[in-house]
Order: structure tokens, then C-alpha cells, then sequence
């Protein structure tokens, strides 16, 4: 049991630090006065405003609302679409 407990924290650690590498690439663009206003605040946002979860993103049919059989590209479960 001890075991799997550190296995999780060992997890953890390794997101957290991902995150916050990419956090302070972030605040480095932002501090570096080389760059524009703008272009400060587009790399900043660029680095914060990814998704870092863990969990996964289900996709939906745009029309039945079902989540199996569905057309990546398409975003339609497979029966609308061959209809």
C-alpha cells in the first residue's frame, strides 16, 4: 500500500513540474522588455491559458448529443453522418 502511494506522489510531482517550468517560461516572456507590449501579453497568456489536466476531453455529437462512434473530424456520431 505504501507503495502505491508514493508511486502517486511521485505522479504528482512530476505534473507539478511540468507546470511550473511552463509557468515561468511564461513570466520570462512577460518580464523581457525586448518585446512589445502585446506581443508580452500574447506569449504570457500563450503559456498560462493551456489546458494541463490530467483528465480526458469526451467528445459529443454536435446533433445527438451521444459520446460513442463519433467522427473526430466531423464532430457527428456515425450514423447522422452516413445520413
Amino acid at each position: 500500500m505504501k507503495k502505491t502511494i508514493i508511486l502517486k506522489k511521485i505522479k504528482f510531482l512530476k505534473k507539478y513540474q511540468q507546470f511550473e517550468l511552463i509557468r515561468l517560461c511564461g513570466r520570462s516572456f512577460y518580464s523581457d522588455l525586448r518585446f512589445s507590449i502585446l506581443t508580452r501579453f500574447y506569449l504570457y497568456f500563450r503559456f498560462l491559458l493551456r489546458d494541463y489536466y490530467t483528465s480526458k476531453k469526451t467528445l459529443f455529437c454536435f446533433f445527438t448529443h451521444k459520446n460513442m462512434g463519433i467522427i473526430k473530424p466531423f464532430k457527428m456520431y456515425r450514423m447522422m453522418f452516413r445520413q
